[in-house]
């Protein structure tokens, strides 16, 4: 995780001409922000105060925004968000907390800046200047979609909400927000699209995953941004297949957030949605596999329907295409040695069914199913990172499903200490492991491959429809600021199934990491105790440790941490086969 740039605000040098685009704000007592102003010619923000003032800037990458602070200073409006455009996205100001006002410059995520191009400056001491570099050809504004906002009395008192985080449901997706904002949900065409705006909301600055692959309820891909800023309108997009249901979308008092849900609900979401009544079957004409690209293409004679998933009982992915038939002499594609694919087996599963089961070579994921055409479904696979030097396999021919689960993420961090946030920490140590397990001929599955809001049940729910043989999630540990000696590695279990593979994966991390062994231990952890395979949940340390915080922060650790896992799982599975 990199750590913010601290920029050193100067004493009072010089003073500046009046900039255009002036926002005034009422000025009501001393300690206030009198008026800020942008000026996107000269790129540069100017910030007037009533009284003395030393602002505190910072600059923060993963997306690049620059945060100016503003101590003993008070807001005397409700928070504000101008939309720019180009290389500047926009400005925010906000009361930070009960004495401190801030201001968010937002850039194009694109754009990457060093400290040194940034200029702090004081025309007075009540009167400040960010300076940033001339972009030059600026890049374009980045809503999300071209699309009309929806209809709204651009008058209208709208209510402050702040739309928060997005999880995968049972149902749908589930926006957490706070506050209530108004919601509305349109489908789009060409390409198929699902807006929903949320009017009255603005995009939390904590939301930093803003495009997310899905490959779930007919949505391929989920991208957040903020459409409007006056009213404020945060909009989500769902890229859905062309033949995937329409959604609905309503505001859940009860759970704090907007509840988004297929019409007619999540079985015609998932089970060939908006399959025409009494349509014919598509004969499928051709199955290949381009081994450059990593695409496996499903090629018919008429408009092709399916769903896709992993199998509970075989262990592989498993495209079903519906109403479909297979002539006898459609082959599934020859493999060899640099296949993204182990092995391939086409059948027709009752009169109207094809069914696709694909399971990835070591070192290959699943990465998402599309349609490149209305007669044709392409299942994409990715490769992983391989491992050096090689872990050993040996492992049995029967391949294995390991579910990794790196802990919290999106606006949940987990624990946050020296080490920086835990859901980043784990994430790369989890990441890691999954690639070591494909390296050795072992299917990992993610519960996150990214910074996303995840709840505790889709993780296990993920565990039990792939049918997984083991499941390890990775966490990090934290105490109060007052107990940065207490350090070490913990490994939790529950059911007796559990405690042999926790203590072979614990061993092997004390040994490859020297860290304090803190024991094996059992604990009712949800992911250990509603889990049917054997389960633990690893503390790889401790992120307020003085002594360990640093190193759990440090990418040379992590990789050690990851391949001592790794090395314990594969350990596990090679005694139980013997």
């Amino acid at each position: 995780m990199r750590r913010p740039w601290l920029l050193k605000a100067p004493p009072v040098c010089f003073a500046i001409s009046i900039l255009s685009t002036l926002v005034w704000l009422p000025k009501a007592w001393a300690g206030q922000l009198q008026s800020w102003q942008f000026d996107p010619n000269q790129s540069r923000l100017e910030v007037v105060t009533d009284t003395n003032v030393q602002p505190q800037v910072v600059l923060i990458a993963n997306p690049t925004r620059i945060v100016m602070d503003l101590p003993g200073t008070i807001l005397p409006s409700s928070a504000i968000t101008r939309a720019v455009g180009g290389a500047v996205r926009e400005i925010r100001v906000a009361q930070f907390d009960g004495s401190t006002t801030r201001l968010v410059i937002e850039l194009d995520p694109r754009i990457n800046l060093a400290p040194t191009q940034i200029q702090v400056q004081a025309a007075a001491a009540n009167r400040w200047i960010i300076q940033l570099p001339r972009f030059g050809g600026q890049a374009p504004a980045q809503n999300v979609g071209s699309i009309p906002a929806t209809d709204v009395d651009a008058g209208a008192d709208f209510p402050s909400a702040e739309l928060q985080g997005i999880q995968a449901t049972n149902e749908g997706f589930f926006l957490r927000v706070r506050g209530q904002p108004q919601v509305s949900v349109r489908r789009i065409t060409s390409p198929d699209r699902v807006v929903v705006d949320l009017v009255g909301a603005v995009v939390s600055d904590n939301f930093s995953q803003r495009e997310l692959a899905v490959n779930r309820y007919g949505v391929v891909r989920v991208r957040v941004g903020q459409y409007q800023a006056s009213p404020p309108i945060a909009r989500v997009v769902l890229d859905v297949d062309p033949t995937s249901s329409d959604w609905e979308g309503s505001y859940n008092a009860a759970r704090g957030g907007v509840s988004l849900a297929p019409a007619g609900g999540v079985a015609d979401a998932t089970l060939n949605p908006q399959v025409p009544q009494g349509a014919a079957p598509a004969q499928i004409q051709a199955i290949t596999l381009d081994s450059r690209t990593g695409q496996l293409l499903i090629q018919a004679d008429r408009p092709l329907y399916y769903a896709s998933g992993w199998d509970p009982q075989t262990g592989a992915y498993r495209l079903s295409v519906s109403p479909a038939q297979l002539p006898a002499r459609v082959q599934g594609p020859r493999l060899t040695a640099d296949s993204p694919l182990e092995r391939i087996r086409l059948r027709q599963d009752g009169p109207r069914t094809v069914t696709v089961l694909v399971q990835p070579a070591a070192g290959f994921q699943v990465r998402e199913t599309t349609r490149p055409g209305p007669q044709a479904v392409a299942l994409q696979f990715q490769q992983a990172v391989a491992a050096s030097p090689p872990l050993q396999s040996g492992i049995g021919n029967r391949r294995p499903v390991v579910i990794i689960d790196p802990g919290h993420g999106g606006p949940d961090p987990g624990a946050v200490g020296i080490a920086g946030q835990e859901k980043d920490i784990v994430l790369s140590i989890g990441l890691q492991v999954g690639r070591l397990l494909q390296a050795a001929g072992v299917q990992a599955v993610m519960t996150r491959n990214s910074d996303i809001d995840l709840d505790l049940a889709p993780r296990v729910q993920l565990a039990q429809q792939v049918n997984a043989t083991l499941f390890v999630s990775i966490h990090a540990n934290a105490l109060d600021a007052s107990r940065s000696e207490v350090q070490g590695v913990e490994t939790y279990y529950l059911r007796p199934d559990s405690e042999r593979l926790a203590s072979v994966i614990h061993s092997n991390v004390i040994q490859a990491t020297r860290a304090v062994d803190r024991g094996v231990l059992r604990a009712r952890f949800y992911v250990v105790r509603e889990t049917t395979m054997p389960s633990v949940l690893v503390e790889t340390g401790f992120v307020t440790s003085s002594a360990e915080g640093p190193r759990l922060a440090s990418p040379a650790y992590q990789t050690l941490m990851a391949r001592a896992i790794a090395r314990g799982i594969l350990q596990y599975l090679q005694e139980g086969r013997r």
